[in-house]
């Protein structure tokens, strides 16, 4: 099957299995996953429902459905929840080997934006505590501060990028660590 499929190709993937759409819910409300592939027709909860639900609750979720109804209706409603990839089974290698290359640059794509807001977001911070600092007109302290900002940049790979209001604050304060 799937699973088997994913393992063979050696796809980098923890797998979580679900005999149906219900246990998926169950399973989806205290394991985090980053792709969920599903079938329409499940006891209990159909993969539409599961879709649905996942959609509202776990947004950044890519969905995959693998069907084998080759029905425009089930394509249309799976594109209205997010879904990602609607493929008919049975699924082989060669079809299955595109879909994970899409998803895994969406996914690279989500981290990096997640990981810039987080920079943005401490940047952010670092330039709020910076100005009290500068407020206080203690040129030890500004200095210090400023390196500190600088160097906690520099660790996560960004870039010093400062405020106009700083960028004079940068340029003037002697012994500042300059690229």
């Amino acid at each position: 099957g799937l699973c088997g499929l994913v393992r063979r190709f050696g796809y980098p993937f923890e797998i979580f299995q679900a005999a149906n759409g219900k246990q998926a819910v169950q399973l989806l409300g205290h394991t985090e996953v980053d792709v969920l592939i599903t079938d329409i027709r499940m006891p209990f909860m159909d993969g539409m429902q599961l879709c649905e639900a996942v959609s509202h609750t776990m947004p950044w979720v890519q969905i995959v459905i693998l069907s084998g109804y080759d029905d425009f209706a089930y394509a249309q409603q799976a594109i209205s929840l997010g879904v990602k990839e609607y493929l008919l089974k049975p699924v082989s290698a060669q079809e299955l080997a595109p879909v994970y290359l899409r998803i895994s640059q969406a996914e690279r794509e989500r981290n990096a934006r997640l990981l810039l807001a987080e920079i943005e977001k401490d940047i952010s911070e670092m330039f709020v505590d910076a100005a009290a600092v500068y407020d206080q007109n203690d040129k030890a302290l500004q200095l210090r501060t400023m390196n500190l900002i600088y160097e906690s940049v520099k660790e996560k790979g960004g870039l010093v990028i400062a405020p106009s209001a700083f960028g004079e604050a940068f340029n003037n304060i002697e012994g500042f660590l300059k690229p």
